[in-house]
């Protein structure tokens, strides 16, 4: 009986002796001499514009226009593009038996450029004009500089042999009048329709029927039958479309002998042929700046972000400051420090007058893959690349440590017997970082979701946006950008 209530006793007092608070769980089993104190510093960090004359632009979106601005100067957007057969196609030719011989009067055949957009900026009733050229010659396979916006249309066309057409056009449809637009419903994409010569439809006539297999696949389509096209804004600054899809329409209409007069006047046929602008086949956009930028990327007590193609803004981090400190004589201390996490934010200027939107979502990733980063279609991976959106008048960047350990740690391994300063005379790059305008395509369809695993591609932001940017160089009138990093050390080890 009295070991009976000694059990009862010692179970009493322990459960008694416990509560719910286990903050201090492993800690307080710790010498006092070994406890982790946190630390926090703070960096200075130095921004800068830097002029980027040329972006990797694989879409299809085209952009075609004129507009200019007395902040940023001239910009100008033309593009080229193929066209390909989609699948049926062959259903809609009419029986070879209706074309005893292309062009005779019993047919009426036309071929036109359909233009379909639903988004522009600038001025709606905008008076523009816009030539085609047609392309002689075909894009190179695989050949990246494809989609760089710095390409050169004249290398595929021959301007001696003349345009295709010219078309003028107002980013609105006058056509339409405003009660019609108004009840158009949603997703209706107005277009510019572009006549083209009736020698392009009969060409492509011909060649179906006397060789259908050339449509088959886009390679021999683009090929054998039509290179492509370039537009061209040649008139009306101040207005930019941002076309969604493209067509190249072959158009055909026969008649017959009417038996009450026997005149060639009966419609028989009535239908066409589309060719579309498709993922399988290249488009590409240029872009040209004329005028200021080069005058807006010297302002030094601020920094730019400008799209499409123009400016981003270049972010050199305190990479080693973070290792040692600011102090020099407590260099010492910093040398096993574990970096917990680092944060830093861009502050925008307040740009309520602006025609420029502010980009919705920057990235921020290593300057050495700013390229590259586009070109082998990644997405960031909070390693090297992060994603930040516009909110509160900021880009925040909330915990970048692994990218600064990545940069301490390349520096670590890479540098072997050489000096600090010859590694990094070598290596100009290691510590920088880039802001660059993105949008982003999720698996919800919402640009404002950017948990990584949402995240299906990440392009180049190609509207025409600007914001500008606290930041710069302290030295030259800059505002300071700060970097808080925060450490982890053994108290043992001081």
């Amino acid at each position: 009986m009295k070991m009976r209530y000694l059990l009862v006793a010692l179970l009493a007092l322990t459960f008694g002796g416990c509560d719910d608070n286990t903050g201090s769980l492993g800690i307080d089993m710790m010498r006092p001499e070994d406890h982790i104190n946190g630390m926090v510093e703070n960096y200075d960090v130095i921004s800068q514009s830097i002029l980027i004359d040329s972006i990797y632009a694989k879409t299809s979106m085209a952009y075609l226009g004129m507009y200019t601005d007395p902040q940023f100067g001239g910009f100008e957007a033309d593009f080229m593009t193929q066209f390909t057969a989609a699948p049926g196609y062959e259903l809609t030719f009419p029986p070879k038996n209706d074309f005893p011989e292309i062009g005779s009067k019993e047919q009426e055949i036309s071929a036109n450029i359909y233009l379909y957009y639903q988004n522009f900026f600038g001025d709606s009733l905008n008076a523009c004009k816009l030539r085609v050229y047609e392309l002689n010659k075909t894009f190179e396979e695989g050949n990246k500089d494809n989609y760089y916006t710095n390409i050169d249309p004249s290398d595929y066309y021959d301007k001696d042999a003349g345009e295709l057409a010219t078309k003028s056009y107002t980013a609105i449809d006058l056509s339409l009048s405003q009660a019609k637009r108004d009840s158009i419903k949603a997703g209706y994409y107005p277009a510019i329709t572009i006549p083209l010569p009736e020698r392009i439809a009969k060409n492509i006539l011909e060649k179906y029927y006397s060789n259908p297999t050339d449509f088959s696949t886009p390679e021999k389509f683009i090929e054998k039958v039509f290179k492509g096209i370039y537009v061209q804004c040649i008139d009306g600054d101040g207005t930019i479309l941002y076309i969604g899809a493209m067509q190249l329409g072959v158009n055909f209409h026969f008649y017959t002998k009417r038996p009450s007069t026997g005149k060639v006047d009966s419609l028989v046929t009535n239908g066409g042929v589309r060719f579309a602008a498709t993922k399988e086949i290249i488009q590409t956009n240029r872009f040209q700046n004329k005028g200021k930028l080069q005058e807006v990327i010297k302002e030094e007590n601020h920094t730019y972000l400008k799209t499409p193609a123009g400016i981003f803004t270049e972010v050199t981090l305190p990479i080693s400051k973070v290792i040692n400190g600011n102090d020099p004589d407590k260099t010492e201390e910093y040398k096993n420090d574990s970096i917990n996490s680092v944060s830093l934010s861009f502050t925008c200027y307040n740009q309520e007058n602006s025609i420029f939107k502010v980009p919705a979502t920057v990235l921020m990733v290593r300057k050495k893959d700013m390229y590259s980063f586009f070109e082998n279609n990644q997405v960031p991976n909070n390693i090297t690349s992060y994603l930040s959106a516009y909110s509160s008048n900021k880009y925040t960047f909330s915990n970048i440590a692994n990218l600064v350990t990545t940069c301490i740690n390349e520096k670590k391994n890479l540098k072997g017997n050489k000096s600090d300063a010859d590694w990094e005379k070598e290596n100009p790059d290691w510590n920088k970082v880039v802001l660059i305008p993105v949008s982003l395509t999720t698996q919800d369809n919402n640009s404002q979701n950017i948990a990584i695993s949402n995240i299906i591609k990440v392009e180049h932001d190609l509207q025409m946006n600007s914001v500008k940017l606290k930041g710069g160089n302290p030295i030259k009138g800059g505002s300071t950008t700060n970097m808080k990093v925060i450490y982890s050390r053994f108290k043992g080890l001081n």
